[in-house]
This record gives C-alpha cells, structure tokens and sequence, in this order.
C-alpha cells in the first residue's frame, strides 16, 4: 500500500483547523497508509478510534531536527522501537501534504527524499519544490486557516509556477472567492461566494471533524447546582489576545440570573499553569482545570455552551459540536473565527493609534 505523508507542525489551534484538511485526505486516499507528522501535541488530540485510516504519527519540531514513531495499536499510540531521521521516514512515502504553510522547511525535505507528488504552500519562486503548489498568500488576502490548508488540497499538478507572481496569484484567488461582486470582509467568518465546487464550502457547515468518538466521551465531574453547566474560558495563550479578566469578572455576575433560570452551572476552566489568572475572574470552587487535552475535550464535549477569547479552545468546542461565542480580541474573525454553524462572536473596534501586531 502507498504511504502518504500529512505534515502539519504547529500549536494546538493549527492542529484543530488542520483536521479537516487530514479527513479530505483520509476520505480521498483510501488506497494510501496515511502518516501524520507534528508536534507532540497533534497526538494528543489525534485519537486512533477516531482517526482509523491513520496508521502511523511520526514526532518531529519545527526544525525537522528529530523523529520518533508511533503506531495505533487497540485504540492508543504505541512507541516504535526503531530509530531513523524524518528524511528516511519521508523516503518511504508517495506523497506529501505539507501544511506547514510558514515554512517550507519540510518541502525541501521531502524534495530531498525523493517523494513523487508533493503538495504545497510557497512564493512561486519556490514552486519546483512540490509537483502540486498553492500559492502563498502572505497576510493578504484574508483567508480563514482552515480553508487556507484546504486549498492546499485543491493544487493541481504541473502548475507553470514560472509564468505567474506571488502578486497574480492572490489577485486570482480574490477574483475566485468573490465571483467578481463580493469584497472580502474581515468581520465574516465564511466569505460570500465560495465556489460550490471548492473544499471550503464543502466545510461552510460542516466546521471542523470530531475528535473523538461519542463512547470514549468520559463525563466531568462539576460539582454544581445543577446538571448542565455554561462553560467559560477567560484564558488565551497570551494575556494581549485575551478580553480582560475583570470585564469577564463582570460578565459572570451578569449572566448568573440567565444560568440559574436556564439550571445551568457555571464553571470556569483554564490551563493547571493559569491559577491566578482564573482566580481574577471567579471563585476558586467554580474553577476546573483538566490535567490534560483529553480531559479538556471531555469537560468541553459536557458543557451546554462555551464563552471563550479566541483560542484553541473554542476550536474543540466545534469538533465537538458544542455552541461557542467568542470574544476575538486582537484577530480578524475571517481569519480565527469560531467555525460552527451555531457559533457567534463580538469584534471590537481597533484604536486609530494602536501600533501592535492584528493576528
């Protein structure tokens, strides 16, 4: 059987929106053993349950400087006692999906393995490194990161990189994606006009795939007043991304009349690291704080709703198909929106002064 390689290095929200990209994969390859390369972290939330039609997932950094490998056996990832380079493993493969869209680090290895079809993301210049290539779109045009690696997918073979700008290619993809009478807005999560065709409309509903399957679903123990609980995340990976902590401080005792009417409890979750942070926002015997992802996807999965800045965590809450309404902060929703077709979120107005970095 051919084996074809899924290259995704990223955090856990590049993991989450790249497993729709994985599923197309799985879903059009059925005759290829497919492989995943990424952090330790993609393992985390790559459950082979879930997942039947990955057979390996091979450990690496951003650097490709190492490899460890593990197989699915009865449900887990077992550890395999051989050791070789990622070049070596690459070697073994027919094709290569790399997402790595911020490098093209693994491209070049792949190119250097000798892989027969690679798909890709790169400036045209760069194009010779895969036989399938997307072009790169830089931070314009706007473009939310699922369907960014979903049109990585849709590359066709032999595109004469040659004749064509980095500049020509996104002016066609603005064209493409508007039909001509569409801008594309930042503030819209899915952009009008999608081609009915493409792999992003495919995914307009749809959202994200699940993580795991309904049977390894485990309940949370809440202790609270009632049997459902509205979940709420305060946190994010940076404290400039996050809303506040004492606007949601303010948030919750606004909406504790809404909960107890609905018999709902509230319940406030962040990472073990995030104590005092929490302790901002809420009481310490509303605060639970799952030891790992695993448990994190089973508290989410439980949760009636989840309110949350934009992060990783309202990601999960789409696989699993819990509503979510997230505060964006600091990133465009066309590009990190919550993906749910029952999801909304608020955007707040940039100052005219702001000097920081738009995500």
């Amino acid at each position: 059987m051919k084996k074809l390689a899924f290259i995704r290095v990223g955090a856990l929200g590049d993991v989450l929106v790249s497993l729709a990209a994985l599923e197309v994969v799985c879903e059009e390859n059925p005759d290829h053993e497919t492989w995943v390369i990424g952090l330790p972290v993609f393992r985390e939330v790559l459950f082979p349950s879930a997942w039947p039609r990955v057979a390996r997932f091979i450990e690496t950094d951003k650097k490709a400087r190492f490899a460890r490998e593990f197989k699915a056996e009865n449900g887990r990832w077992v550890e395999v006692k051989k050791t070789r380079s990622l070049k070596e493993a690459l070697a073994e493969c027919h094709t290569s999906i790399d997402l790595r869209i911020e490098s093209n680090r693994f491209g070049l290895l792949a190119f250097r393995a000798g892989v027969i079809k690679r798909y890709g993301c790169c400036p045209w210049y760069l194009g010779w490194l895969y036989t399938h290539w997307s072009p790169w779109l830089g931070m314009t045009p706007i473009i939310h990161e699922r369907d960014r690696m979903l049109r990585v997918l849709e590359a066709r073979e032999h595109t004469p990189w040659f004749f064509k700008t980095c500049q020509g290619n996104r002016k066609a993809l603005r064209e493409e994606q508007s039909h001509g009478n569409h801008k594309r807005n930042k503030f819209l999560v899915e952009q009008p006009g999608q081609a009915p065709s493409s792999l992003a409309y495919r995914y307009f509903k749809k959202g994200l795939p699940p993580i795991k399957t309904d049977n390894e679903i485990r309940p949370f123990e809440i202790h609270g007043k009632y049997p459902g609980y509205l979940l709420i995340n305060p946190t994010a990976s940076d404290r400039l991304k996050a809303w506040p902590a004492e606007k949601f401080k303010t948030f919750i005792r606004a909406i504790e009349g809404f909960a107890e009417k609905n018999r709902l409890s509230l319940v406030v979750t962040g990472a073990p690291s995030e104590t005092s942070w929490l302790l901002e926002t809420v009481a310490e015997e509303n605060i639970v704080q799952p030891p790992g992802i695993s448990e994190l996807v089973d508290l989410v999965a439980g949760a009636s709703m989840l309110v949350a800045n934009t992060s990783s965590v309202q990601f999960i809450a789409n696989c699993m198909k819990v509503p979510a309404f997230v505060f964006m902060g600091r990133t465009y929703p066309a590009r990190w929106g919550p993906l749910g077709s029952k999801d909304s979120f608020i955007y707040g107005k940039i100052p005219a002064n702001f000097k920081g970095t738009i995500y």
